[in-house]
């Protein structure tokens, strides 16, 4: 892992990916330890954690890690993952799963927005991801 340490905190990474794979027989995107206690606690990382696609799926699907999607969903963002990138949300037939789970996107969500902002203009992007001075 240094090398991934030293990305974070010596090249001043913005964002990370989470993996497939497990950790600590927790996968990659759901990990505490990856996310938690070694991304934001010791290497002090306050940008954003992406998954591959469907890698949170996989957390459900092929870990076997939760009880479902939604959990899956939920138990990722709790642990440090801030967007993922899969479309499992046009699977769902319904939103009662996701109800009970609610609670941690409000948790997590006042922090975005400033954080998506202060990165889309160190990107020379406006609040809205326009180039700057090109709105349609």
């Amino acid at each position: 892992m240094p090398a991934f340490r030293a990305t974070v905190t010596e090249g001043k990474a913005e964002s990370v990916m989470c993996a497939y794979n497990r950790v600590n027989d927790q996968p990659a995107c759901a990990s505490t330890f990856l996310l938690k206690d070694q991304l934001r606690g010791a290497w002090k990382f306050n940008g954003y954690v992406v998954s591959d696609c469907d890698a949170i799926v996989d957390v459900f699907t092929g870990h076997h890690f939760t009880k479902s999607f939604a959990e899956a969903a939920a138990l990722s963002m709790k642990t440090g993952m801030d967007n993922e990138c899969a479309d499992f949300f046009t699977k769902a037939t319904d939103n009662s799963d996701y109800v009970k789970y609610i609670d941690v996107f409000h948790q997590r969500r006042p922090a975005w927005p400033e954080g998506r902002i202060f990165r889309r203009r160190r990107l020379g992007r406006d609040a809205h991801g326009h180039p700057r001075g090109q709105r349609d």
